[in-house]
């Protein structure tokens, strides 16, 4: 996820203060009573609080809202973020799995649950960073306007079940990669969104379960890590045999879970993606071929120097029986 600019975290906090401009060092500023909190990202948005004295904030990927929050709140929200379990599969509501930790840690009066809920936030942090203050609020613009958020709603979190809310944010870290928008509770990170096309083409991408590659940047530590076994780049239920591999084609990326065993043809062909096998799989032909980051074998290198457009990082998809070793494995199809 913006390898090398975004620290490691598991959760993300997102504040509602009703602002459009923050200090440079929001974390270090306003929200600083909040910054003993470990593991988490605290971020800034546009979205109206309930109280102006009081914190409202949102927690992804558990998906609550908290509302009216003081300084006497930090250290039980401390120890709700120490007892309580990130939701697996990622699209359990988070809320039933964690309500008697919320209850012991004297927050039950104090969430919301919003797991029906999808959040867009845009950064638009021109105090922290000139480029996100250039394209971030023209991109919050596009957005809101391809997701037909009206004028009374801009700002304001909508707490109606199945509403998507678009938010400014503060800084999130990947500058270079301004405009940059981040969607919950999917986690994916997109960057280089200059123009109306690119959101256009980001929303709907999403609507059908892909990801266009141009623009993902990744996805938060909450949701995966890479460093932790026990948790995929996914939403799917897996078990010990179930193997996650993402296949770029056209452009878009989608992630597909095979079982340990299956040919990676089969399972390209069982979720419809445009490939061929003319012999059937009995290494008579190239037309499976596709490219990976796993050397050829040496019983496929006559086929492959008839595949059309060869090159050293082809392999025949019929040849390829699934393993543990390409768990996240990127495939592309050759045009």
């Amino acid at each position: 996820m913006l390898a090398g600019s975004v620290g490691f975290y598991r959760r993300h906090l997102i504040f509602l203060t009703g602002k459009h401009s923050w200090p440079s060092k929001v974390e270090e500023t306003i929200l600083k009573p909040f910054s003993e909190l470990r593991n988490v990202k605290l971020t800034a948005s546009t979205g109206a609080p309930s109280d102006d004295k009081l914190f409202d904030a949102f927690l992804y990927p558990d998906r609550i809202m908290f509302r009216k929050l003081d300084e006497t709140h930090i250290p039980k929200l401390a120890e709700y973020l120490a007892k309580s379990r990130l939701p697996y599969p990622l699209h359990s509501p988070a809320p039933l799995i964690n309500a008697q930790t919320l209850y012991q840690c004297g927050l039950d009066a104090n969430w919301q649950n919003i797991h029906m809920h999808e959040t867009w936030l845009v950064c638009i942090h021109k105090e922290r960073d000139q480029c996100c203050g250039t394209h971030g609020p023209k991109i919050l613009e596009y957005l809101r306007s391809e997701l037909k958020i009206n004028e009374t709603e801009k700002d304001f979190f909508n707490f109606k079940r199945g509403s998507v809310n678009v938010l400014g944010c503060s800084h999130l870290g990947g500058h270079k990669y301004a405009g940059i928008m981040l969607h919950y509770p999917s986690g994916h990170w997109f960057g280089d969104v200059r123009e109306r096309s690119d959101v256009n083409k980001i929303v709907n991408s999403m609507k059908n379960g892909l990801i266009p590659v141009e623009f993902w940047r990744g996805r938060n530590a909450g949701n995966i890590s890479q460093a932790d076994d026990n948790f995929y780049s996914t939403e799917m239920v897996v078990d010990a045999d179930d193997i996650i591999v993402q296949v770029v084609e056209n452009k878009l990326l989608k992630e597909l879970k095979g079982r340990k065993g299956d040919r990676l043809f089969e399972l390209l062909k069982r979720h419809d993606i445009d490939i061929d096998c003319t012999c059937g799989g009995n290494l008579e032909c190239a037309t499976c071929h596709v490219y990976i980051e796993s050397p050829e074998h040496n019983d496929e290198i006559d086929m492959l120097e008839y595949a059309q457009g060869y090159t050293n990082k082809s392999r025949l998809s019929c040849q390829i029986k699934l393993e543990k070793q390409h768990e996240r494995l990127k495939i592309k199809i050759p045009k």
